[in-house]
């Protein structure tokens, strides 16, 4: 017994001074099927929102004061702002008669608004699906950007071990970059 001891004071001695030391590190969260070459992660926005390593420095700011004026809009529409005019940015945005009453095709256009928009709040409170990653592109490889078109979005979905992965992808096209904010609009 007096000789387990011995051994077992001595395999714990060995063991805590030659203990290999080891640096903990912390893995950048990537985004599952992209690279870091391809995809950086945006903190200013939403989780498990990526940038295209491909928009430019002077895109990504555009981008990111895009979203923060759509953030302000969404946080009108879903709760409520004293002193807000509701009407302006909607009619801005939805024409005269986003919100008339008695014509069915109108009245489920603006059901369709409200779903949207109580979907977006969600999204900038920052709880979107799990599972669901957003990918913001401006180079367009899928030649989505024609006419007049500022934006598209399309969805991917892909299985990742037990999960589905769900991608909201949105090109951003080169008239986005050169059209007005919404501020800038809403004040003219």
């Amino acid at each position: 017994m007096r000789l387990l001891s011995l051994l077992v004071s001595i395999w714990l001695g060995l063991a805590a001074a030659l203990s290999f030391s080891r640096t903990p590190t912390i893995q950048r969260r990537q985004i599952p099927g992209f690279s870091e070459d391809e995809m950086k992660e945006m903190p200013n926005v939403s989780p498990r929102t990526y940038i295209d390593v491909a928009c430019t420095d002077e895109e990504k700011p555009t981008i990111e004061f895009a979203w923060d004026e759509a953030k302000l809009l969404a946080d009108a529409a879903t709760n409520i702002v004293s002193g807000y005019d509701y009407n302006l940015p909607y009619t801005q945005w939805f024409g005269d008669d986003w919100n008339v009453q008695g014509d069915p095709k109108a009245e489920e256009r603006a059901e369709a608004i409200t779903h949207a928009f109580n979907q977006l709040g969600k999204l900038f409170r920052g709880e979107p699906k799990d599972h669901t990653y957003f990918i913001f592109r401006c180079n367009d490889k899928r030649k989505d950007c024609t006419g007049q078109t500022q934006a598209a979005t399309w969805q991917t979905e892909r299985k990742d071990g037990q999960h589905e992965l769900l991608y909201q992808n949105v090109i951003f096209c080169p008239d986005f970059f050169t059209d007005k904010t919404l501020g800038e609009q809403i004040a003219r």
